[in-house]
């Protein structure tokens, strides 16, 4: 009998035994990484001379959590064994310990880090984000236990995503059962919310149900975990349940009173079916711990960071996550209080450090970063349009104060005495720089792309990375003033459009998939803002039918005369540069041209005659530069419409027709039917239909000049 149940436990144990390694097989399945693809990314340091003041911060600052802050303040240097004793499981032993690693991995991954200001090797460094990244996962709940470990409490969720985040970046540095731990924490984190009752601030009829204590940095942060959790873990089974459960929660983090009635439909969800109530006032502020609060307002960031896991992940980001920032940014800048605004001016209008309080701050007055990434975040995503000063002005000044403050103390912190009361205000501030790095980075990489698309995963947005033809490509040259550049409003439905086979030349001389607006990467443009659709669009689809991969170099200068363009001027050979990169990759087919609207009257104005033989000229000098004297060149006229008083478009049309008898493998384009942009104005810009339409005039005649040369 004796035999017969020891027998019976030791099945039982067996079956137990394999019941749990098969739940281990199982998760570790559904748990499968998506790991970054590291190179289709260009992590080199930023050139960028806005980004050169978010440098020096962050290097500076990272003089601290590698030296004083690991050995001295935290005690962790001396702590033998694989993982750290954070002496605590609650916010104050976790969180400055999640920021710290999550700045650190974003510093090495990017090339941030210097060794020569920390006084710490880079390996070193590495040692010590590793193993902050090692302890945070093992002591997680999911790890080490319910009873000793931290997690599944007030904003966890957000210090584990901090943790997850880091881990992402630094994946190849951490060992098989560091890596199943970090997806126990981050799973168990993300779970948490699959049944998650959204609060609001009001409810639908404007009541308060949380005195003094909005839920929008609560609701902002939460989403933080669930985004990154289902990038990283999309083959998970409630990855579906997490992403929609993460746009949810941003939509109510910032939605304001006027939001619960309206039809708006953000990422498939429509504001008046969805939203219970309300956490942001009208007027774009946030009421936090009792008071109209300006770090609670721009905690917005909590939000806005959702698109970075999309741009690792290679993923268009949701719209979403943007949702009310350009409320929330015109109020900072000018809702007034007692004849003051938040962000406060000089004397001349100037943008300055200074922050108006409207009913104090219980944190202290001395904090620039929670501002200054805002200010980030408003300038990537053209948040401050049409405002005065800039979100970059009001960055750089903020810049120039924190690096006065943190060149006080000689140890990378920032602070001194009471000027920021918050516990773990020395790590935080360097996670915000370490996020606003990111932005600027991905705002030079051009991959801070939004999709107003319903996506129940991620993996349905469309693709965002830069990629790379696989072939030698048919290059084509477009130049010109704004109509080449495209000032016609992109329709809706475009948008979000990639055009099959055409690739556009980049700010690297490197190549991705073509995508409005075509004149971003131009090294002589306007302002971003200003780059719509042109005629290159329509124009390349059509040529990209033949089998060819497409590889379009647009580069125009809104408002520029022929004068501009002729050799030796900027202009040109910043163009010519670009086509130089551009031909290691393919050969030049085709220069297409539009321009001449500046030099139909005023200060730039020539006669026809002079305007013909220049271009001639320039066609001859842009064909010697390509090597090839019988490129082709497409000419397009200019608008028939009667604008802004220039009476020599006729004359210059006619002239411009003539071009082709005297430039041989040349052919003009008509503009006859086209319509302006602006009806019943005098603009000399095209409309979206018109360019859509010239587009399509353009490769008809390169395929007539091809096929009378018999190419």
């Amino acid at each position: 009998m004796k035999k017969l149940l020891m027998k019976t436990k030791l099945i039982r144990l067996l079956c137990v035994c394999l019941i749990a390694v098969s739940a281990l097989q199982t998760t570790g399945a559904q748990t499968a990484l998506a790991p970054v693809r590291w190179e289709r990314l260009n992590t080199e340091l930023l050139a960028d001379p806005l980004a050169d003041r978010t440098i020096q911060l962050f290097r500076q600052g990272l003089k601290y959590p590698v030296n004083d802050w690991y050995n001295k303040v935290k005690g962790y240097g001396s702590q033998t064994g694989k993982y750290l004793d954070f002496k605590g499981n609650t916010e104050h032993y976790i969180r400055p310990v999640s920021h710290v690693a999550f700045s650190l991995a974003v510093a090495l991954r990017f090339h941030v880090y210097d060794e020569a200001v920390t006084g710490v090797p880079v390996s070193e460094a590495k040692a010590i984000a590793v193993r902050l990244i090692q302890s945070l996962a093992y002591r997680h709940k999911a790890c080490i236990g319910e009873e000793k470990g931290w997690g599944k409490q007030w904003q966890s969720a957000w210090w584990a995503s901090q943790a997850a985040f880091a881990a992402w970046l630094l994946w190849d540095e951490l060992d098989d059962e560091t890596r199943s731990q970090v997806c126990s924490m981050t799973v168990y984190e993300a779970d948490r919310f699959l049944d998650y009752k959204i609060p609001y601030y009001k409810d639908k009829a404007g009541k308060v149900i949380y005195k003094g204590d909005s839920k929008s940095e609560e609701n902002a942060w939460n989403s933080d975990m669930l985004v990154l959790a289902s990038l990283m873990f999309p083959e998970h089974p409630n990855a579906p349940v997490w992403h929609r459960r993460a746009v949810e929660l941003q939509l109510s983090a910032y939605a304001s009173p006027s939001d619960i009635h309206s039809g708006k439909t953000v990422n498939g969800i429509c504001l008046k079916d969805f939203l219970n109530g309300s956490n942001m006032e009208e007027n774009g502020t946030v009421v936090n711990h009792g008071i109209v609060h300006v770090d609670y307002t721009v905690a917005f960031m909590q939000n806005a960071i959702n698109v970075l896991p999309y741009v690792l992940a290679g993923k268009q980001a949701m719209e979403v996550s943007l949702f009310n920032g350009d409320r929330i940014y015109n109020a900072l800048n000018n809702q007034q209080f007692d004849g003051h605004t938040m962000y406060v001016r000089g004397k001349n209008g100037e943008a300055t450090h200074e922050i108006y309080f409207p009913e104090g701050n219980d944190w202290g007055t001395s904090k620039q970063v929670n501002c200054w990434l805002m200010d980030v975040i408003a300038h990537c995503f053209g948040l401050d349009k049409g405002m005065k000063p800039s979100a970059a002005d009001w960055m750089k000044v903020r810049e120039d104060e924190m690096l006065r403050m943190q060149g006080r103390n000689s140890n990378g912190t920032y602070y001194q005495g009471k000027e920021d009361l918050f516990p773990s205000r020395e790590e935080f501030l360097l996670a915000e720089i370490a996020f606003g790095y990111l932005f600027l980075w991905a705002d030079n990489s051009r991959l801070l792309q939004l999709s107003n698309a319903a996506c129940r995963m991620p993996s349905d947005c469309a693709d965002a990375a830069v990629l790379s033809p696989s072939e030698e490509m048919d290059i084509y040259l477009c130049i010109g003033q704004s109509n080449m550049a495209g000032r016609a409003p992109v329709p809706a439905d475009m948008q979000d459009d990639t055009l099959e086979n055409v690739w556009l030349m980049n700010g690297e001389g490197g190549f991705e998939p073509a995508r409005l607006p075509l004149n971003a990467y131009s090294n002589i443009r306007k302002d971003l803002s200003m780059q719509q659709l042109g005629p290159a669009w329509t124009f390349a689809q059509c040529v990209a039918q033949k089998g060819h991969q497409v590889g379009l170099v647009v580069n125009a200068r809104g408002g520029s005369s022929i004068q501009q363009w002729e050799k030796g001027q900027k202009l040109y050979e910043a163009t010519v540069e670009r086509l130089k990169q551009a031909l290691r990759s393919g050969k030049l087919k085709a220069i297409l041209w539009h321009q001449g609207e500046s030099n139909c009257s005023g200060p730039d104005r020539i006669a026809p005659e002079e305007y013909e033989k220049r271009l001639i000229a320039l066609m001859e000098n842009l064909r010697n530069e390509a090597g090839d004297a019988h490129v082709p060149v497409i000419i397009g006229q200019l608008g028939q419409w009667k604008w802004a008083g220039r009476n020599d478009i006729k004359a210059y049309n006619r002239m411009l027709e003539s071009v082709p008898g005297k430039l041989p493998e040349s052919a003009c384009v008509s503009s006859d039917g086209l319509e302006p942009a602006f009806p019943g104005t005098e603009d000399p810009h095209f409309g979206a239909e018109a360019q859509l339409e010239f587009g399509k005039r353009y490769a008809a005649a390169l395929e007539k000049i091809r096929a009378h040369a018999g190419r």
